[in-house]
């Protein structure tokens, strides 16, 4: 793939452009194929993890199962568009990765000396200082989530949501790039259940 896009000269918006498009790493193919491999790997069993935990919430709790089960039985044929289109099951799948995220800390390099404000407390950063965001502490605080033990897939329905506070793949610029690929695994694995 690397090798036919160079000759080419294609580019599309993927993981592998991306292994192509870095030049500071000056990846050889073999680097190339190991991170494609690490990639598949990891969203693989992330993905088996998280659908152990959605599965297991569905038949706990029945009427999320009903609710599930009818939303997609009420359509004909279930397409990646589709997929990408099912309200509830989406809002059962954020809020089973809160509940259950793939990673419970991030871990972040600080790049500039910054400061940060909470609750009156100044806390200095440095450049190469090592930051840990706790998501499963903030999945769990109730700022950010009423009720934030209990399993209420409709927070994501109807409740306006910080989207900062939901970070099962991390946010921004270094989130997760098995993001999507895991999502539709999960999804398409739960709906052809």
């Amino acid at each position: 793939v690397v090798e036919m896009r160079k000759e080419k000269n294609l580019t599309r918006a993927d993981f592998i452009q991306n292994l192509i498009n870095d030049k500071s790493e000056n990846l050889s193919l073999i680097d190339m194929t190991a991170q494609t491999m690490t990639f598949f790997i990891d969203g693989y069993l992330v993905s088996a993890n998280e659908m152990s935990f959605m599965l297991y919430m569905i038949a706990i709790h029945p009427e999320v199962q009903k609710r599930l089960r009818k939303e997609l039985n009420s359509f004909k044929e279930l397409d990646f568009d589709t997929l990408h289109h099912l309200e509830y099951l989406d809002a059962v799948f954020n809020e089973t990765l809160r509940l259950y995220p793939p990673a419970i800390t991030l871990s972040r390099e600080c790049n500039q000396d910054t400061t940060i404000n909470v609750n009156g407390n100044k806390y200095e950063f440095k450049v190469g200082d090592l930051i840990e965001i706790p998501a499963f502490a903030i999945h769990r605080d109730p700022q950010h989530f009423k009720n934030p033990f209990h399993f209420y897939p409709d927070r994501f329905l109807s409740e306006p949501n910080n989207p900062a506070a939901l970070l099962t793949f991390s946010v921004g610029p270094r989130a997760c790039p098995g993001s999507r690929f895991a999502k539709t695994v999960i999804k398409a694995g739960i709906a052809a259940l």
